[in-house]
């Protein structure tokens, strides 16, 4: 699959990138999928659902999870604006990390200034 067509069937949140993923190695892709969890590209909110557990998974079939983390708690530790589309993704893919175990992704959401506790009731 090209970086293109990657980079539109993720922003469509379609399946393709998984199953690209599933057959070959994700490093051409990294920087498409790190822009996806940084930057939070839904269209339309009112009618998209959360991007979070879709890149999660995604993330996980890269093989560097550790990467992704990363990078996502760095830019959580420095975010500035809570209300930011971007920094709200950023927090719900690291509740993700956080659900799945991560001590220190739940240390950075409750860190961070953001009113994340109910995300953590499901």
């Amino acid at each position: 699959m090209t970086e293109h067509a990657f980079r539109e069937a993720l922003a469509q949140g379609t399946g393709r990138p998984f199953l690209a993923l599933q057959s070959q190695s994700s490093e051409p892709y990294r920087e498409i999928i790190l822009d996806a969890c940084l930057r939070n590209r839904v269209y339309d909110p009112s009618c998209e659902s959360e991007r979070a557990p879709y890149l999660y998974e995604l993330i996980q079939l890269t093989g560097e999870p550790a990467f992704y983390r990363g990078a996502l708690l760095a830019a959580l530790r420095t975010a500035t604006d809570s209300q930011s589309n971007d920094q709200q993704q950023q927090l719900q893919l690291a509740c993700e990390f956080a659900r799945h175990g991560d001590a220190e992704a739940r240390r950075v959401t409750y860190d961070a200034d953001f009113s994340i506790r109910a995300m953590f009731s499901h």
